[in-house]
């Protein structure tokens, strides 16, 4: 199963393609690790949130890291990449 980027996934959808059960899906939700795009009935998530939740499940599972070490863990990645884009937009406007 793939979604098409401006797609939006319920919870069930991303647990079948990051492999994770939905309750661990609902702690990370509940503990700030992955944001929704839309919260109503159902909640929404955006495709990038694939990638983030693979990212989460690799860290429990190869660094044994607990829920609060991971968060900090995906905030210094979260800053670095906003780091490194801004650099990459620095460089583009330098001749």
């Amino acid at each position: 199963m793939t979604a098409p980027e401006d797609e939006l996934l319920t919870l069930s959808e991303l647990a079948q393609l990051t492999a994770q059960p939905e309750r661990i899906l609902r702690r990370f939700l509940e503990d700030g690790l992955i944001e929704p795009a839309r919260v109503g009935d159902d909640v929404l998530f955006e495709c990038e949130v694939v990638l983030r939740v693979r990212r989460i499940a690799r860290l429990r599972r190869d660094l044994r890291l607990n829920l609060s070490g991971i968060g900090v863990v995906m905030e210094l990645l979260d800053r670095l990449a906003d780091l490194e884009k801004g650099l990459s937009t620095s460089r583009r406007r330098t001749p």
